[in-house]
């Protein structure tokens, strides 16, 4: 969620369980403004939610040219690819259900 719109609670449940199966504990926060395409799907209608690797705040250099390859975390890529394949797995045996609003 990103304090404007609320994020599809189906999905964003479903990323949480896929990262408890993995022992990763993912919280529900809000995020600043424009932080994640999610929010501009969720404002056109289109069920989304987001796997921030991140704080919620901006680092400095957070889209800009600075913002580079360097910045990356191989571990925190490797974690969050692996927690999309556990959510994608989820679905496929079990679809979304029915879930609690985070």
């Amino acid at each position: 969620m990103n304090g404007i719109v609320s994020h599809d609670p189906a999905l964003c449940n479903l990323m949480k369980r896929a990262g408890q199966s993995l022992g990763t504990e993912l919280g529900f926060t809000s995020i600043y403004i424009g932080a994640s395409d999610a929010a501009a799907f969720t404002q056109k209608g289109i069920s989304s939610c987001c796997l921030a690797a991140m704080n919620p705040g901006p680092p400095r250099y957070y889209h800009t040219r600075y913002d580079n390859w360097d910045n990356m975390d191989v571990e925190c890529i490797h974690m969050a690819l692996s927690i999309v394949i556990q959510a994608a797995h989820i679905f496929a045996s079990e679809g979304l259900g029915a879930s609690p609003s985070p």
